[in-house]
Order: structure tokens, then C-alpha cells, then sequence
């Protein structure tokens, strides 16, 4: 910005003080930030101050997803997400869908898959346990899909 830029805006500044007011007005401050291409100081979303109360808010948030079981599910999903690593061989002819209350329920394209399956549940639950637990996937339910999309 030129010199002459920076002097109309100081002048608005004086005019505004002028009027009455003993402060420039914040709209004009903040011309005369922005003309000299500087970032208004309340645009600053990250402060330190902003940084501390969004961590209070994390915590706040971990202990109320934790108190009603929020944590479960989360890990649940983690679960279905992550399903190729915890279904072995299994996971190309099968479908994880949820876990509900201890309960991993899975889709299977046949009914013979669904009986192969139950062969290796344990290896299965075993897997998931060593990642999160023995209380997440208590049991395993298989079922034959309809319409199986996987």
C-alpha cells in the first residue's frame, strides 16, 4: 500500500476521534489494518486462550461420551471399519454390521459360510480382543444377507 493510503485512513481515524468518540471506531481500525494487509487481531480464531477452552471442551465431551457409553460404540465402529484385519480369511465372504452390546453381528453370503464362520469365531473375538479388550465382543451372531453387497 502507498503512503498516501495509509494517510487517508490515519485521517478517517482522526475525523472519527473528532466527533466526539476518544477511540477510532473498530471499523475503522480495521481499514487501516486491512489496508496495510495486515489480519484484524480478532481474526485470530486460534489464541491461546481459544486453544486452552476447546481443550476443556474435549474433556468435558470424552467424559460425557464415556459416561453413556459412547465409547463402546466408537469402538464398535472401530471395529467394523478395521474388519480386514480382524476377519482373516473371512474377510472377502463376509460382512461386519454392528456391535450392539457386546455382540458383533455379521453377514455371510450362504448358509454354509455362516456355518464355516462359527468354526473360527474364537479366532475372530480373540483378534478383536488383543486390539480392545475382552468386554467390546463378547459374542459373534452370523446371519445369512438377503442381498448380500459385499
Amino acid at each position: 500500500m502507498t503512503d498516501e493510503t495509509d494517510e487517508t485512513a490515519a485521517s478517517d481515524a482522526r475525523d472519527a476521534r473528532d466527533e466526539g468518540s476518544s477511540q477510532p471506531t473498530e471499523e475503522t481500525e480495521d481499514r487501516v489494518i486491512a489496508d496495510r494487509g495486515e489480519v484484524p487481531p480478532r481474526a485470530n480464531y486460534l489464541s491461546p486462550l481459544r486453544k486452552t477452552e476447546l481443550e476443556r471442551v474435549d474433556d468435558v465431551l470424552g467424559a460425557v461420551i464415556g459416561r453413556f457409553g459412547g465409547a463402546d460404540a466408537i469402538r464398535g465402529a472401530q471395529v467394523v471399519d478395521r474388519w480386514v484385519e480382524f476377519a482373516g480369511e473371512w474377510a472377502d465372504r463376509s460382512r461386519p454390521v454392528a456391535v450392539r452390546d457386546g455382540v458383533l453381528s455379521i453377514e455371510v453370503r450362504t448358509g454354509g459360510d455362516a456355518t464355516l464362520l462359527r468354526f473360527d469365531e474364537a479366532a475372530i473375538r480373540a483378534r478383536i480382543q488383543r486390539e480392545f479388550g475382552g468386554d467390546l465382543v463378547r459374542s459373534i451372531r452370523v446371519r445369512v444377507a438377503r442381498a448380500y453387497g459385499g
